[in-house]
């Protein structure tokens, strides 16, 4: 069978069941090959620390192009609750900075490994072409139940990457996507008196992981899921543990934007599709108080700085699918005469009914809620770093109380469209859209 040409074994190859490609495995080398590539057991990898080793042993030389998709999840320590002394309802500075290094030594290690790969593969072998999935961070955090504090399962301070540039880069990737890790695709060992916390990333991690895929042509993402509670979080002690602060989630989009303009010329010129989903998960998102008044996320910009990073950002795109809190300024370039998309074909965008500056697109059947405005980010909008006299006193209403996680019942009453704030969205898309020369579907 080695004299034959390796693609004709491989066509031969592709008609064999799992259990034949298994028979024939060590009839020749080319078969070999074949049989590898058709069983589709070197098409994935989930790597961790602890099996590094094998990925580079399985992958470091003619089986590269066989694969198809790495997944890598980052652990934070287990935490354990303490008495003595008592485990803080805050994470300090100190703690942050050291999830930080955790985050950011993790993401080394797995750059390094997918380099050794390549280096190790390239001499003989032609490189990958594979998806990369990161997901968001978690720890286990152990249950107590004598222990009446719910802080630590809903963080909101971000997680950010040190020193991106440092990273080597990785040529094989083709696709990266970051995701939330809220539905666990990487469940641990069954640990008794444990549960999950995920972590959130800050956003400008996604474009300075970017950089360093010369050969990116998809880049996805899956964020956004724990930003909003249900209205089931409208009542105390809840609302007070189920909250993300407006700080650090307006600081995630101002960080993204400037990531934006100090990278834009380090994006990979292959990159040609995305599918960016701030909203995930919708159910998630859609589900909330359209009483409530919303945070201003643009003060003290005089514009949506995250809205226009995404512009420019998906400049050179041929299809981009967007979910997002934007407004009119993702479609409005600064010279009205240049093309915001030059080459984009397909465009669909869903926007949050929440615009960014904390106005809404829509009100009720009556005008209800039609001139609400967005409160403005103080530094009061920050989780504290150490327990607060409000923490102990919540604690001790939770233990009194429990977690009623009462259904206060239907406050999704926003259902016709606010004219002034719509028409401005609507107009600046159709605007956009004529000037568009190579568009040949838009949604939104």
């Amino acid at each position: 069978m080695d004299w034959l040409p390796q693609e004709l074994v491989d066509k031969v190859a592709s008609y064999l069941s799992k259990d034949d490609l298994e028979s024939v495995l060590t009839l020749s080398s080319k078969l070999r090959y074949a049989a590898e590539r058709h069983s589709g057991a070197f098409t994935s990898f989930n790597i961790t620390e602890d099996n590094a080793e094998k990925f580079v042993v399985l992958f470091s030389g003619h089986r590269l192009p066989y694969l198809r998709e790495v997944r890598f999840l980052p652990w934070f320590p287990t935490q354990h609750h303490r008495h003595d002394p008592p485990l803080a309802c805050r994470e300090s500075q100190e703690e942050l900075l050291e999830k930080d290094k955790s985050f950011t030594r993790q993401i080394q290690f797995l750059f390094t490994t997918l380099r050794t790969v390549e280096d190790q593969a390239s001499d003989r072998h032609t490189p990958g072409r594979y998806r990369l999935t990161i997901y968001s961070p978690i720890r286990l955090v152990e249950d107590e139940i004598q222990r009446y504090c719910l802080h630590h399962d809903y963080v909101s301070w971000r997680v950010h990457l040190r020193n991106p540039s440092e990273l080597p880069q990785i040529v094989s990737v083709q696709s990266v996507e970051i995701r939330n890790n809220n539905e666990h695709d990487f469940p641990p060992k069954h640990a008794a008196g444990f549960h999950i916390v995920e972590s959130k990333l800050d956003l400008r991690v996604m474009v300075d992981l970017a950089t360093r895929f010369p050969n990116l042509e998809f880049w996805g993402c899956q964020v956004g899921a724990s930003e909003w509670y249900e209205t089931y979080a409208e009542e105390e002690p809840v609302r007070h543990y189920e909250h993300d602060w407006e700080g650090p989630r307006r600081d995630a989009r101002v960080d993204f934007a400037r990531a934006v303009e100090a990278c834009i010329d380090q994006i990979p010129i292959s990159l040609r599709r995305a599918s960016l989903d701030f909203l995930s998960s919708i159910e998630n998102v859609i589900s909330i108080h359209h009483g409530k008044q919303q945070p201003n996320m643009v003060y003290p910009a005089p514009s949506d700085l995250f809205s226009s990073s995404l512009r420019i950002l998906t400049r050179n795109l041929r299809k981009l699918q967007l979910r997002a809190v934007i407004d009119e300024n993702l479609f409005c370039p600064g010279d009205e005469r240049l093309s915001p998309w030059p080459v984009l074909e397909i465009f669909e965008v869903m926007f949050h009914p929440v615009r960014p500056n904390g106005k809404w697109y829509f009100q009720g059947p009556g005008g209800e809620g039609a001139d609400a405005t967005g409160f403005n980010i103080t530094d009061e909008c920050y989780p504290p770093l150490e327990t607060s006299d409000l923490d102990t006193e919540m604690d001790a209403m939770l233990k009194e109380e429990g977690d009623p996680c009462t259904n206060l019942g239907n406050r999704q009453f926003r259902v016709t469209p606010q004219d002034v704030n719509v028409r401005q969205l609507l107009e600046s898309f159709a605007k956009c859209a004529t000037n568009m020369p190579s568009l040949q579907q838009a949604l939104i």
